[in-house]
């Protein structure tokens, strides 16, 4: 050892490298210590490729079609809703429709919500 302070100290290897380190157990200056060396980069290799396999399966699960609604009140839309009830595509089906999505959003939303939109928007502009 040639420099402890509390539980950090830093070994002089046999190699002639300074190596500072967190120490468990009481260290004093002279002690001869073997220092164990832990790798983490394979682990944080593996954590992030399990991360990404997860988030890849999400997306490919919320992008997934569930569930295709048809509304005909004219206008017409035709919504596609994932497993979590979220609306993922609003497709018009005519002219109207295109005008009302025009000025609606319906992506990402509830299907409750975006089924309420689509009824009370054509009442307010009267077609």
């Amino acid at each position: 050892m040639v420099e402890v302070n509390g539980k950090d100290a830093v070994l002089f290897t046999q190699t002639g490298e300074f190596i500072k380190f967190r120490s468990k157990e009481k260290v004093e200056i002279g002690q001869e210590y073997t220092y164990k060396k832990t790798d983490l980069k394979p682990l944080l290799i593996a954590a992030s490729l399990l991360l990404c396999i997860l988030l890849g399966s999400f997306v490919t699960i919320y992008n997934q079609v569930y569930a295709s609604i048809t509304v005909t009140i004219n206008p017409q839309f035709k919504i596609d809703v994932n497993r979590f009830n979220r609306i993922i595509n609003v497709v018009p089906l005519n002219k109207d429709a295109e005008n009302i999505l025009a000025s609606v959003k319906l992506r990402n939303k509830n299907v409750d919500d975006g089924l309420i939109l689509v009824i009370k928007k054509p009442k307010k502009r009267n077609i």
